[in-house]
């Protein structure tokens, strides 16, 4: 029981891990990825396009770039929506931080064509840029995503587009269920031009076919759309049960946008059943609004303004309060076909620089403000939508109308107090002025560690901000020198930031340490002066091998290094020989260090003897030179190249008609390798001389022995050789003729010629000759092929 109890325990917490996979480095594609993997897995994506259309298949993973959608491009190629959710995928599931373009509809397929296409789902996109895009960036059919901080851009129409709604982004209802509510948060729509086809788009930035949403702090702008179709926004909406959520469209920023005849901001339309008893439920809430300097046609059926309530809207249906609707053109602020109740229509500020502010069917109640809202800039190419303090906006709302946001479109705290009422009032629009507040002076103290420093070497800024009283200074401290910033890093809770630097070059520096301020507490900066000097060097070098011939190769190696530096050395190393005094020290050579801060060069051929070398670096402006002292250098001995032949003795002594043995010793000098030859010269005749072996070969540091032997007869071993047999046959010839022994004789008289033949020297009728006494100079020559001929004397004494 106890071991079925852990397997279960290891098995629920195996099935509950989380990973992530890596694409295209773990999974070459993000499709294969996503069919991968499991709940709770995120598929990170690297920075590349890819030319995919992805479905999700309802896994409730996290789709990511790894860096954004600058450099993560997804690219449907105009075949199907780019990516598709079409499994009841919830929040859940996450698609994060890429560029979605190209998306189109699928053929024959029933799903409609976007970036996105959603179906029966309602997953998050984040952080997503969506352009290029055919009929929609986003298509939410019965779904409710959550879309926030996205960017929707260039959306274009398409005649593939005839079978859906075209917008930027498309969210359509399911009557069956209106507890389905999209939520839009953050999110900036605009150069969406949808005039480019036939068809009839809806809206230039979103479009609500009967669906519920909320629709909080985003920003529309600069769209176009012909016909009839809102520049901005189009509700179309049917009444929903008691009890429903209304469509809240609270705080959000429309401008810009050009329509030819629809509603330049938001056109709201509501279905209502004229024979129904019942009342209609609440359907839709705009709070805290504004849509200002919004265009559309003159000449069009009807007469479109910046926010158009359709015919057939009741008014107990619509929430019209704490809004900016500015007007700069031929069209109202606000076109209604009915009057508004104050309890619907109230607190809001109209406004028109050219023309009419209300259509004639919109009466005012006396509940709003018809006043100029004050923008700080309404100038088309540099629109700023604040407000100045002196606005009628200011501290002029109606509180407690639906739950308030905690911040504006700027993330201040909404309920500023700009104008120091006695009771805190919300402002009209998406802004709140900031309250005024008494400003804590503040002072900075820098301090850099060390304070001797050299180039590259890490240097530590330390600012201290203080305030007066018990305020804490929050904020940030921007640490720089005289030409640049270094960094800008928050202050703690005690007002301390720091940073540390290993960049500076070797110069005059003015830190400067500025703090930024906050709400409360004011800005304050301070500087210092500190010289960066050049880094201490450090000079090591070798001479390798220190003994050498003056035909081996010798390297000279260096290494220059900078202990308190992050860098090493630059420049140039040289080498130098150091000659007896006073001459001056001779250049070897000069080589480059790498970057490592090391160098090795082959030192020039050099005479044999004893050298002294020495090595200096002369230094750059941000490393200090070398001069090494004279005790520094080091010995290279440079000795001979080739070998030496020593006879056992320079002088020989021989008796005539004899020979003489001469030992020879051969030596290798240095790294010399390779066969030597032997030979005689200056040889007086009759005498000859043999070498064994004539040729030795020798290996560097080997010695090698050959014996010579000198010869004082033409024919070497003459006389001794032929003086007993030419002896015993003239005996036996005696004997012969004696005892009358006629075989015999008559052999020795064949014989005879032959035995007194080597006495006439071969035939030539003369006894071989033979070196007369005296004294005489014979050479020993050796050559080597790669070394020039050697001459070894030796005397030679013949006696008699």
């Amino acid at each position: 029981m106890r071991l079925s109890l852990i397997i279960f325990v290891l098995f629920a917490a195996s099935a509950t891990a989380q990973h992530t996979l890596h694409v295209p480095a773990g999974i070459p594609t993000i499709q294969s990825a996503i069919d991968a993997s499991s709940t709770g897995d995120t598929v990170l994506v690297a920075p590349g396009t890819y030319y995919e259309n992805l479905d999700l298949h309802g896994k409730a993973i996290t789709l990511q770039s790894a860096q954004g959608p600058s450099v993560t491009i997804l690219d449907g190629r105009r075949l199907a929506p780019t990516v598709s959710f079409l499994t009841n995928e919830t929040r859940a599931t996450t698609l994060n931080g890429f560029t979605i373009r190209n998306g189109a509809p699928a053929p024959n397929s029933g799903i409609h064509g976007a970036g996105v296409s959603l179906q029966s789902a309602s997953p998050t996109l984040l952080n997503n840029v969506f352009t290029g895009n055919l009929c929609a960036a986003v298509d939410a059919t019965a779904s409710a995503p959550l879309l926030q901080s996205n960017q929707i851009t260039l959306t274009q129409p398409d005649a593939s587009c005839s079978t859906q709604a075209t917008a930027p982004i498309v969210l359509t209802g399911n009557p069956a269920d209106p507890t389905l509510v999209p939520t839009l948060l953050g999110n900036t729509i605009e150069h969406n031009d949808l005039t480019a086809s036939t068809l009839q788009p809806n809206a230039g930035g979103i479009t609500l076919l009967a669906a519920r949403a909320m629709l909080q702090g985003n920003t529309i702008r600069f769209n176009t759309t012909p016909g009839n179709a809102p520049g901005a926004i189009q509700i179309y909406a049917e009444p929903t049960p008691t009890g429903t959520a209304p469509t809240l469209i609270e705080q959000n920023l429309v401008y810009g946008n050009t329509t030819a005849c629809g509603a330049g901001g938001l056109a709201l339309s509501i279905l209502n059943d004229p024979t129904s008893t019942t009342a209609p439920h609440l359907e839709v809430q705009l709070l805290n609004n504004t849509i200002a300097d919004d265009h559309s046609g003159t000449t069009c059926t009807g007469t479109p303004g910046e926010l158009t309530l359709a015919a057939g809207t009741l008014p107990s249906q619509v929430v019209l309060a704490n809004n900016i609707l500015a007007s700069s053109s031929a069209i109202p602020a606000l076109q209604c076909s009915v009057s508004m109740p104050a309890q619907s229509f109230h607190h809001n500020l109209l406004h028109n620089t050219q023309g009419l502010i209300l259509s004639s069917t919109c009466l005012d109640s006396g509940a709003n403000h018809l006043a100029d809202p004050m923008f700080l800039d309404r100038d088309p190419s540099t629109p700023d939508y604040h407000v100045h303090l002196q606005s009628p906006a200011v501290d002029s709302g109606a509180d407690g109308i639906s739950p308030l946001p905690a911040q504006d479109l700027d993330r201040t705290p909404r309920l500023q107090n700009a104008t120091d009422q006695p009771t805190v009032i919300i402002d009209l629009g998406p802004y709140e002025y900031p309250a005024p507040h008494v400003i804590i002076p503040s002072s900075t103290v820098l301090n850099a560690t060390p304070l001797a420093s050299e180039a590259f070497q890490p240097i530590t800024l330390t600012a201290q901000v203080t305030t007066s009283g018990s305020t804490t200074p929050t904020g940030t401290i921007t640490f720089a020198t005289q030409t640049q910033a270094l960094a800008t890093v928050p202050v703690d809770v005690t007002g301390h930031a720091s940073f540390t630097t290993s960049t500076l070059p070797a110069a005059s520096y003015a830190f400067q340490a500025t703090f930024s301020g906050s709400a409360s507490v004011s800005p304050s900066t301070t500087s210092m002066l500190q010289t960066v000097h050049p880094a201490a060097t450090l000079l090591a070098f070798s001479v390798t091998p220190s003994t050498a011939d003056n035909a081996q190769s010798v390297t000279l190696s260096a290494d220059a290094q900078a202990p308190l530096s992050t860098r090493v050395p630059t420049g140039q190393v040289q080498f130098f020989e150091i000659l007896p005094a006073p001459a001056a020290p001779t250049l070897i050579t000069t080589t480059t260090l790498n970057a490592s801060g090391q160098t090795s060069a082959t030192l020039p051929a050099m005479a044999s003897g004893t050298h002294l070398i020495l090595a200096a670096y002369p230094g750059t402006p941000n490393f200090d030179p070398v001069n090494l002292p004279t005790a520094d250098a080091l010995t290279l001995t440079i000795g001979a190249h080739g070998y030496a032949v020593h006879p056992n003795s320079p002088t020989v002594s021989v008796e005539t008609q004899h020979h003489a043995a001469v030992a020879l010793t051969l030596t290798s000098l240095g790294s010399f390798s390779g066969p030597v030859t032997l030979a005689c010269a200056n040889l007086p005749a009759p005498a000859t001389c043999t070498f064994t072996p004539a040729t030795v070969t020798l290996t560097p540091g080997a010695s090698a022995q050959v014996n010579l032997t000198l010869e004082t007869d033409a024919v070497p071993n003459f006389v001794s050789s032929l003086f007993p047999w030419g002896l015993i046959s003239l005996l036996t010839l005696a004997v012969a003729r004696h005892r009358g022994s006629k075989p015999m004789l008559v052999c020795l008289l064949v014989l005879a010629p032959l035995l007194v033949l080597p006495l006439t020297a071969c035939g030539t009728g003369q006894i071989p000759g033979h070196l007369a006494p005296g004294t005489y100079q014979i050479e020993v020559t050796s050559q080597s092929p790669t070394t020039t001929a050697q001459v070894t004397p030796i005397t030679l004494t013949v006696t008699p």
